[in-house]
């Protein structure tokens, strides 16, 4: 009965037209990361406003890791260190300006920096969360220990099975029902980290991360990849979300160079994926502030239509492809595919191939990189046999990809 009554739960997507268009705002982690401070949080949100990025529809201001204090009580709370006058009072001053407020939480054991999570207490978090006016809860992933990495005192942990994937989707199912509990609606953003999440997604939340962040132009490039074989799960009852973006604006701990933040913000619109800025707003160049304010492209984004851009011709390596699905548990499947067979490849360093000598097929030992590594002198003697190209030691022991814990990526960080 409890199973039945699952799947019945899961069949419901999101239809509650909260995010008819992907979302629009600004998230705190990119510039300000683990140190949060209200007054400079204060003065990031007068700045959106100032330069006109409310009124372009840039609306959520959300808090990342570390709002709230290293200890909690029978809620979360906020860390009186960076927010003096409290989380609600915070929030309070963001609606008096018009923007909506979101804030951060996880489920894992504890938030990605440390911080206490909202694990087994979805319901009483849910609360507090609509007792402080929230709009936007961001969830993210970090020591899951039934779908994310190696933790020592957790036997079993370090590997995401479908079983795992099957856990992971009822801990934010558990978060959502908590939420619509409360009565107040506030948009539910998924950071799993996976490309399977979009097939679950829209029963979970209104956005869900498809990968791993995107630090630097290989993430954006990454993340692309991904976004185009996702276009069926994309739609007005829910958003693929590729990750924030990063502007080229000095102060901002992750940034990209100007060109190549234009280009991220041109494909995030296109394909269209929410816009959550993530630059040093306090600091932003005229030439960031001409990229984000691009009025023709926001209207791509937030067209009504809602019709993914689709990729015609491209001349990129190889990628594996996904074949997804749903398990009747709720359970996402996930298999990769080369040249339409199961097989998850290797990664080569700079690309992806079948196994370790389609690595360097023609290149020799340059192109063995990655999982793989060249034998040199344990090899045949032979410097140009691509068979001197085996997965190494290391690659060996880790989980097949599909069942990997860490955030989706094929190559090698």
């Amino acid at each position: 009965m409890l199973r039945l009554e699952f799947l019945f739960t899961l069949a419901q997507a999101l239809d509650d037209a909260l995010v008819k268009a992907p979302p629009m705002g600004y998230n705190s982690w990119n510039h300000f990361g683990c140190t949060l401070n209200q007054e400079e949080l204060s003065k990031t949100a007068a700045s959106l406003k100032d330069l006109g990025f409310l009124e372009l529809g840039y609306r959520y201001f959300v808090l990342d890791d570390c709002w709230m204090a290293k200890t909690r009580g029978v809620t979360l709370e906020a860390d009186s260190n960076a927010f003096p006058s409290g989380i609600k009072d915070f929030g309070q001053k963001l609606h008096e300006m018009n923007f909506l407020f979101g804030i951060y939480t996880c489920r894992g054991v504890s938030t990605c920096e440390g911080r206490p999570s909202s694990r087994d207490h979805e319901e009483a978090d849910a609360k507090a969360f609509a007792e402080w006016e929230v709009d936007f809860v961001k969830n993210d992933a970090c020591w899951d220990p039934d779908c994310g990495p190696e933790q020592p005192t957790v036997p079993g942990s370090g590997i995401c099975d479908i079983e795992g994937r099957r856990k992971a989707v009822l801990r934010y199912q558990r978060m959502k029902d908590a939420m619509n509990r409360t009565g107040r609606p506030m948009v539910h953003s998924l950071a799993g980290w996976q490309p399977w999440f979009a097939v679950v997604g829209s029963q979970l939340a209104h956005m869900w991360r498809v990968g791993a962040d995107v630090k630097d132009w290989d993430g954006v490039y990454e993340a692309t990849r991904i976004m185009e074989q996702l276009r069926e799960y994309h739609g007005a009852q829910g958003w693929n979300d590729p990750d924030m973006l990063l502007g080229s604006s000095r102060g901002a701990t992750l940034k990209l160079t100007p060109l190549q933040s234009r280009a991220q913000f041109s494909l995030w619109a296109l394909m269209p994926a929410p816009l959550m800025l993530g630059a040093n707003v306090l600091e932003l160049s005229p030439y960031d502030a001409l990229t984000y304010s691009n009025l023709e492209a926001i209207e791509i984004n937030q067209d009504p239509l809602v019709t993914p851009a689709e990729v015609v011709y491209h001349n990129c390596p190889p990628y594996p492809r996904f074949v997804m699905g749903q398990r009747a548990d709720g359970a996402p499947e996930f298999e990769l595919h080369t040249n339409g067979v199961q097989d998850p490849g290797v990664v080569c360093g700079a690309h992806t191939a079948p196994n370790c000598p389609a690595c360097c097929q023609g290149h020799g030992e340059g192109w063995c990189h990655g999982e793989c590594e060249w034998l040199g002198e344990r090899g045949n003697g032979n410097p140009d046999d691509d068979q001197n190209c085996v997965l190494s030691e290391k690659a060996k022991k880790k989980p097949a990809a599909e069942n990997n814990p860490n955030p989706w990526q094929r190559k090698e960080p």
